[in-house]
């Protein structure tokens, strides 16, 4: 999915006058995530996601003062998911516990031939669901999510095309008119010029809810001891 798919998508959107309604997030299922960012977990990382988390959450301070009705991420909270690995109810992970943490060892496994893997962002945008969110590239991420795709058996629904962070969430309904005002902003002033963002040694996100927000602090530094495992 390209930058020019999803703004042509959005501009439809506004065009056809269609209602914004607040995003819904999702509570009753736990997201296995691999990550670079999101560090409110620790990890060696972070020195190289730092730089680029501060600029990210100035230009957010910005963008809440001027379209406080869309709730922006903490610079704690801001990453690139790079591949997700689960996404189903609290059952069906509790069930698939053991089969999951070893699907996280391989995964890393097979991240170690395509490290380091650098992301270059640029472009924000916003997306037809009102989320914001700042356009990523990287051909060796798209080469390694395209690999385990192949390798092992994954549902469709989790195979991701796209390579972003995620800014901010509509997370109430509104105006059609509000919305042209923040698609125009950051038609004008949405190209950042910002560091490509290094990425080594990936964590393993576990969150409770849609929007991998509500970390499972406990569940993630479980898993993360995979990582040791693993020679990065």
């Amino acid at each position: 999915m390209s930058f020019e798919f999803i703004s042509n998508a959005t501009q439809n959107k506004l065009k056809n006058r269609e209602p914004w309604l607040a995003q819904k997030n999702n509570h009753n299922i736990i997201d296995v995530s691999l990550c670079a960012g999101q560090m409110i977990i620790p990890g060696s990382d972070d020195k190289h996601f730092f730089p680029l988390a501060e600029r990210l959450h100035l230009f957010n301070k910005e963008l809440s003062r001027l379209f406080p009705y869309i709730t922006f991420y903490g610079v704690d909270y801001l990453h690139s998911t790079l591949l997700t690995l689960f996404n189903d109810s609290e059952t069906a992970f509790t069930n698939a516990r053991f089969e999951i943490k070893k699907l996280c060892q391989k995964t890393l496994a097979h991240f170690i031939r395509y490290q380091p893997i650098n992301i270059a962002l640029q472009d924000v945008l916003l997306t037809p669901n009102g989320s914001i969110i700042l356009m990523g590239k990287s051909q060796e991420l798209l080469d390694f999510r395209q690999e385990i795709y192949s390798t092992y058996n994954f549902p469709d629904c989790l195979k991701k095309d796209i390579i972003h962070i995620t800014l901010g969430r509509l997370l109430q309904n509104e105006t059609v008119e509000n919305m042209e005002a923040i698609n125009n902003y950051l038609t004008i002033q949405g190209t950042l010029h910002l560091p490509s963002v290094t990425v080594n040694s990936p964590k393993i996100i576990i969150s409770r809810d849609t929007h991998c927000f509500n970390i499972d602090t406990e569940l993630t530094l479980d898993f993360n001891s995979a990582i040791e495992s693993v020679s990065f």
